[in-house]
């Protein structure tokens, strides 16, 4: 009995020994058992669940996106590029972020994402009309990430986002 008792606290407290077995070996050590695909299946990046995730504005001619990073690895990342990009009724608009975001190991951030855009009439008026008949865009993200001596980009795609707000 004893046995399984021991296994099952190792089973949910996996994390928390991973970190503080880092404050006695190195994390370079432990960051050799890591491939970049399974660092890549740890991060997550994914628009706001609720309220609006991105906004477009035909006169102010700009964008907003607010994203979540979760970061599920024991390894500290950094975001140093962030793109998204908003696709629908063929209509590509993108915002990018620069400065670089750290994200702790094993948390979550809100980032917030606004760049100046180019919406022609006809395009604005195209998104209007697709959101009424419940054609919905999809966004598309893209990070450059930077996990120790490990450089990769991370790429995915959300289809048929709902709350996006196109104002005129």
């Amino acid at each position: 009995m004893d046995g399984a008792v021991i296994s099952s606290w190792l089973a949910k407290h996996w994390w928390q020994l991973i970190r503080n077995l880092g404050k006695f070996v190195s994390m370079d050590w432990l960051k050799r058992f890591y491939s970049e695909e399974r660092i890549k299946g740890e991060i997550d990046i994914r628009t706001k669940a609720t309220d609006a995730c991105m906004t477009c504005s035909y006169y102010s001619q700009e964008a907003m996106c607010w994203l979540e990073v979760t970061n599920r690895s024991p390894f500290e990342i950094k975001l140093e590029k962030l793109q998204v990009k908003f696709l629908g009724n063929g209509l590509n608009i993108g915002i990018e972020k620069f400065s670089p975001e750290i994200i702790p190991p094993a948390s979550n951030m809100e980032i917030f994402l606004q760049g100046s855009i180019s919406i022609l009439e006809k395009n604005y008026k195209l998104i209007q009309e697709s959101i009424s008949k419940n054609s919905y865009p999809r966004i598309q993200i893209e990070a450059y990430i930077i996990c120790g001596k490990k450089e990769f980009l991370w790429k995915k795609t959300h289809n048929n986002i709902r709350n996006v707000e196109v104002n005129g």
